[in-house]
């Protein structure tokens, strides 16, 4: 009997002490150390358009028309080829090349504008002693944005060409995020202004056999930056 009392007094003092054990170590502090990562992306965004539009000559033109006019029948027109091909005379203008660079890429960018310009013949004979001694003489002016270039006033065709390919040409970076419609927009007119010329020299240029020609071309490119 005595046993028993013994047995039982010590089957409680260990249900006691594992009870105790269980609350107390469930109120100690323990070191603890973990790591976790995540990660997530998408693709920087590009949405870059170029635009490279002209109506630079055209073989008819109207009175007071803004651009080439090639629809103009010889009733409505002031200047129109006889031959289909692309003219420019007194009082006619045009539009050489206008750009238009849209977008805001998320990466650098590099927008490179090569322009060429061509122009020959730009030369007259106005002497009396029949001798070949030509003069430098180009009525046309050149607008590229807001800055103007007169081909008279220059000493020679080269020099005014280099003038003009110099406003137009360039190779500019823009930084993520940049709008490029205000950083990259540009337009290039031409004109023969009717008055305020040497009519003498403006007659001679019509009358060469070999007319004066000029040609134009334009490429823009935007390219991601390594």
């Amino acid at each position: 009997m005595k046993k028993n009392k013994m047995m039982r007094l010590a089957s409680s003092l260990l249900v006691a002490v594992l009870l105790t054990t269980s609350v107390i170590s469930g109120t100690f502090a323990k070191y603890v150390t973990s790591d976790e990562a995540s990660e997530s992306a998408r693709v920087a965004k590009w949405g870059v358009t170029v635009d490279v539009t002209g109506d630079a000559v055209g073989e008819a033109y109207a009175e007071g028309a803004d651009s080439v006019e090639v629809s103009y029948d010889t009733e409505t027109a002031t200047v129109k080829a006889s031959d289909k091909e692309n003219v420019l005379a007194l009082g006619t203008k045009g539009t050489l090349v206008s750009i238009d660079v849209e977008g805001k890429p998320e990466v650098e960018v590099k927008i490179e504008t090569v322009a060429t310009l061509v122009m020959t013949g730009w030369a007259v004979d106005i002497t009396d002693d029949n001798t070949d001694n030509p003069v430098y003489y180009c009525p046309v002016v050149i607008v590229v944005g807001s800055n103007t270039y007169s081909g008279n006033s220059y000493p020679n065709i080269d020099d005014f060409v280099s003038a003009v390919l110099g406003a137009i040409n360039s190779n500019t970076t823009y930084n993520p995020n940049d709008d490029l419609s205000v950083a990259k927009d540009l337009d290039v007119t031409w004109k023969w202004e009717f008055e305020g010329n040497d009519d003498v020299k403006d007659t001679a240029l019509g009358n060469l056999l070999d007319a004066p020609t000029i040609s134009f071309t334009c490429k823009v490119t935007a390219t991601q930056v390594d």
